[in-house]
């Protein structure tokens, strides 16, 4: 399941994320690579809204949030993204560490009528297919730190990483999967249960 992101971030964050997806998005001179994904076996119903969420993402966190969600759809476009990952470092000699999704476009594939028999009777229906455009750009540091900051705000990673440190001070790996005596009980409660730890 995908992270929740936050809905209001604080105004310089988001500014300063816009401004940056804004010069990405203009910059002509910037390295820019175009893949393309011919008739995945998905509905474009299905597929936009995820499109919709991974657009303007860097790509390491586009390819966590599609490859951790639910949906077959995510995780058809997570390979998506990883096959254009791999066309921009080999094919264009792109940074893989400051590529950032441009924009992804979902176009209706095409069409192939098929047939079912069922109890003597045929049925014909039509078996959606798509196109999936992933365009990426390579952004300066300074744009990918603005970029990075409002993704650790919205995907509250710095809470994960306190609370996971506060769960493992509180349960060290060499207890996980050890049955642990409560350390809310009572004295009466503790003597009564002594032999059965």
């Amino acid at each position: 399941m995908a992270l929740i992101p936050n809905p209001k971030p604080p105004r310089p964050l988001f500014v300063a994320f816009r401004r940056a997806l804004r010069e990405v998005r203009s910059a002509e001179d910037a390295p820019t690579s175009v893949s393309v994904a011919y008739n995945l076996h998905t509905s474009s119903k299905k597929m936009q809204p995820i499109c919709r969420f991974v657009s303007g993402m860097t790509l390491k966190e586009a390819i966590m949030q599609t490859h951790a969600h639910s949906k077959k759809a995510a995780n058809m476009l997570s390979y998506v993204l990883r096959k254009s990952e791999r066309d921009a470092v080999e094919g264009m000699k792109m940074n893989k560490d400051l590529l950032v999704i441009n924009n992804l476009l979902v176009a209706r594939g095409d069409v192939m009528k098929d047939a079912r028999l069922y109890q003597g009777k045929v049925n014909f229906y039509n078996r959606q297919f798509l196109h999936v455009r992933v365009v990426l750009r390579q952004a300066t540091p300074e744009q990918y730190q603005c970029f990075l900051d409002y993704e650790a705000f919205m995907t509250k990673k710095d809470l994960w990483e306190k609370h996971r440190q506060e769960w493992l001070e509180l349960n060290p790996p060499e207890t996980h999967g050890k049955r642990m005596p409560f350390q809310n009980r009572s004295t009466s409660v503790d003597s009564r249960l002594e032999g059965y730890w």
